[in-house]
C-alpha cells in the first residue's frame, strides 16, 4: 500500500467491498473527478470521495467520503460528469442513477437543468426523475443529461450547446 495523502499523489490502496463472487462477477466501477462509484453485479451502489454538491448521492453531507459508503440498491447503471466547462470555468459534479426497474434518480450541481428535476437550483439530494416512461439507458455531458426509453426514443435534458441534445436551440 502506497499512499501519501497529498493532491495529486499516487495512492495505491487495496480494499475488498464484496467478497461474493456472483456479486463480481458484473461489477463496473464509474470514475468522477474526483469521487469514484462501484456497482456490484447484484446492483448494490457504493460512493466515496469529493461529495460536493452531494454528487455521491449520499446526501449533502459529509463534503468527504474516504471509504465505499452504501448508496442504493436495485442500480443497474450509474453516469456522472465532474468536469469543467472551458468558456468560464464552471466545475459540474452532477449523478444519474438507473435502476433496475426503469426509474431515473438524479443529484448534484443543475446550472441548466440537467437533473430533469424542474428547475435549474443544485439539489444534493438524491431525487427521483418524474418521467412517464421507463429509461433503458442513460449518459451525462457537462451540463445535460441523455436518456433512452423502452420504446427507443431518445431524450435529451438540460444545456443543448454545440447541439448536445441533437435538436437546434430552443
Amino acid at each position: 500500500v502506497i499512499k501519501t495523502g497529498a493532491s495529486g499523489s499516487i495512492s495505491i490502496a487495496t480494499q475488498r467491498i464484496v467478497t461474493d463472487p456472483d456479486a463480481i462477477k458484473n461489477a463496473s466501477i464509474v470514475a468522477g473527478a474526483t469521487y469514484m462509484f462501484y456497482l456490484t453485479g447484484d446492483g448494490d451502489l457504493y460512493a466515496w470521495g469529493d461529495n460536493r454538491f452531494g454528487v455521491l448521492g449520499i446526501g449533502p453531507t459529509p463534503t468527504v467520503v474516504e471509504t465505499p459508503t452504501y448508496v442504493m440498491s436495485g442500480v443497474a447503471k450509474v453516469v456522472t460528469s465532474a468536469g469543467n466547462a472551458y468558456e468560464n470555468g464552471d466545475t459540474t459534479f452532477s449523478t444519474a442513477i438507473l435502476t433496475t426497474d426503469g426509474r431515473l434518480f438524479t443529484v448534484g450541481r443543475n446550472t441548466c437543468g440537467q437533473l430533469g428535476r424542474g428547475g435549474s437550483a443544485d439539489d444534493a439530494n438524491l431525487g427521483l426523475v418524474e418521467l412517464d416512461f421507463k429509461v433503458k439507458d442513460v449518459s451525462m455531458g457537462h451540463d445535460h443529461l441523455l436518456l433512452v426509453d423502452e420504446k427507443g426514443n431518445l431524450w435529451g435534458i438540460g444545456s443543448n450547446s454545440y447541439g448536445a441534445l441533437g435538436t437546434t436551440n430552443v
